[in-house]
């Protein structure tokens, strides 16, 4: 609450008004209904794998019909995963690749484009306590088609998260400012025209 609302740690400027957001990480909704309420026009969908964390979510979301909220967790592949620390606290869950089967289903970022009908993504929120590393390593084909990322990098957690990233998005092509603990990475102008004419 006080990350989200006190801090406004996600109240990053925008080149123009967002029409799509996707929440990775989206907890029990507080991040999504900041964007609702501050982009109401937005589509966003807030993705979250733990049970508890979602019963929650949709409670807290139901007021805002523009939140569609997707009980799965983000991941470069199609496949079932767990939650790696169901001891801990909720808002330290991380999710982990199985030889069985996981208890939660994994969503791609082009699957939730297809699936909303999103030509482009104005703003990826990633806060997914380590699972940004597999998710960026795997994100060539669509990474510009993200105008702004706001991302919390979990080097500490899983080492390489922060450059599996700039391996596929420059320096060169973005700009970036930190606030609190979440990188504002915004697409500069020739890359955002990129995502246009994809």
């Amino acid at each position: 609450m006080d990350e989200v609302f006190i801090s406004r740690e996600y109240a990053a400027p925008t080149a123009a008004a967002p029409e799509y957001i996707i929440d990775a990480g989206a907890n029990i909704g507080l991040t999504a209904i900041f964007y609702a309420i501050t982009f109401p026009e937005a589509t966003i969908i807030a993705i979250e794998p733990a049970d508890e964390n979602w019963d929650l979510l949709q409670r807290n979301a139901s007021a805002y019909p523009k939140i569609k909220p997707a009980l799965a967790a983000l991941w470069p592949t199609k496949t079932r995963v767990n939650i790696a620390n169901p001891s801990d606290a909720s808002v330290s869950f991380f999710c982990s690749e199985t030889t069985g089967a996981g208890t939660v289903q994994t969503v791609t970022v082009p699957e939730l484009m297809e699936q909303h009908e999103m030509p482009h993504i104005d703003i990826l929120k990633v806060d997914v306590e380590g699972a940004e590393k597999a998710i960026f390593s795997a994100a060539a084909p669509w990474i510009r088609k993200v105008r702004q990322f706001a991302i919390e990098f979990h080097d500490r957690k899983v080492p390489g998260c922060r450059a599996s990233f700039e391996a596929v998005v420059s320096a060169a092509e973005s700009e970036c400012f930190r606030k609190g603990q979440t990188d504002h990475i915004k697409m500069k102008i020739e890359a955002t025209r990129l995502n246009s004419d994809n």
